[in-house]
C-alpha cells in the first residue's frame, strides 16, 4: 500500500480579509473528512497574536523578513517544515471545495509532479459566476503559456515537494504573476502534469484584489514569457488564443450571462476587502 502523503496548505494573509474564516473552514472541512492536510496561515508579525486568538485551533506563523508578499509567504511556509510531500496554497478570500479531497487521494498513487483540476469563479457573496477556463490536456500547456494564457489556476493545485525544491519555489520578483512563472519553469524543466476533472476550489472576484490590476499582471506575464519561452509570432499567438477560447466558449458565455462582462477583470464584485 502507498504511504500516506502529507499535504501542506498555505494561506498568506494580512489578517484583514472578511473571508478568511471561510477559507479556514473550507480546509478544516476537508481535514475533518479525512484528508491528510496541514494548514498554515502566514502573516506579518503585528497580526500574529490577533490571528492566533481568532483561530485558536489554527497554525499561524510569521512571514520572514526578505520573504514578504504573497509568494514570499508561501516560500516561508514551505521552508518552515520538513514533513510535507505536496503543497498547495489558497488565498485568504478563496476556498477549497470538497472534491479537492479526490486530488489528495490521487496524489498518494500518482506519478505526476503537478495535479490540477477545475476552479469556479465566485463573487463577494459566494455566488458562482462561472468556471475558470482550464486546459485539460497538459501537452497544450507550453503553447498556451507562450501565447500569454494561464492554462489553470492555483486553487487546489498540488505540487510535489521534489518539484517545488527543484524549481527553488516561487520567484517573488513577480508579485502578481509568480505562479505563472512557476508553471512556465515547470513546463520548461519537463515536470509532469495531470488534470483531474473535479472542482478543486473557488476563486473570488472582488474589488481591491491584487489581480484586479490587469495591466501590471499582463506586464509581468510578458516579461516571464520573454525570459523563459520561445517568441511566438503575432499570428501564431492569436491562433492559439482563438482556439483556446473556442474550446471554452460555453464557460465564457455562461460567465458573460451572469456578470455582463466578457473579461474576468470586468467581473470583479462590488464589495471592498
Amino acid at each position: 500500500m502507498q504511504q500516506s502523503q502529507e499535504i501542506l496548505v498555505v494561506t498568506p494573509t494580512l489578517g484583514r480579509s472578511p473571508w478568511l474564516e471561510q477559507t479556514v473552514d473550507s480546509v478544516a472541512q476537508l481535514m475533518n473528512a479525512g484528508s491528510n492536510l496541514r494548514h498554515l496561515l502566514v502573516t506579518p508579525s503585528p497580526e500574529l497574536n490577533r490571528l492566533k486568538a481568532a483561530f485558536p485551533d489554527q497554525e499561524v506563523i510569521v512571514e520572514v523578513p526578505g520573504k514578504t508578499g504573497l509568494y514570499g509567504a508561501i516560500n516561508t511556509a514551505a521552508d518552515s517544515s520538513d514533513d510535507w510531500d505536496w503543497l498547495t496554497y489558497v488565498n485568504d478570500d478563496d476556498i477549497l471545495r470538497p472534491d479537492f479531497g479526490r486530488v489528495v487521494e490521487a496524489a498518494a498513487n500518482d506519478l505526476a509532479d503537478v495535479i490540477y483540476g477545475r476552479v469556479s469563479y465566485i463573487d463577494a457573496e459566494g455566488q458562482v459566476l462561472g468556471a475558470f477556463p482550464v486546459e485539460s490536456r497538459p501537452r497544450r500547456l507550453a503553447s498556451l503559456m507562450a501565447a500569454g494564457i494561464p492554462p489553470f489556476t492555483q486553487q487546489g493545485t498540488l505540487v510535489r515537494r521534489t518539484c517545488f525544491d527543484q524549481l527553488g519555489g516561487f520567484d517573488s520578483q513577480y508579485p502578481l504573476a509568480a505562479d505563472f512563472d512557476f508553471w512556465v519553469r515547470a513546463v520548461r524543466a519537463g515536470i509532469s502534469f495531470r488534470y483531474l476533472p473535479v472542482e478543486t476550489g473557488s476563486f473570488r472576484l472582488r474589488k481591491g484584489q491584487l489581480s484586479a490590476d490587469q495591466g501590471r499582471v499582463r506586464s509581468e506575464i510578458e516579461t516571464i514569457i520573454a525570459t523563459h519561452l520561445p517568441r511566438q509570432g503575432r499570428l501564431a499567438r492569436a491562433r492559439v488564443q482563438a482556439c483556446f477560447r473556442l474550446r471554452h466558449l460555453p464557460e465564457i458565455l455562461s460567465r458573460r450571462m451572469r456578470t455582463g462582462h466578457w473579461r474576468t477583470a470586468g467581473s470583479i464584485g462590488r464589495e471592498e476587502p
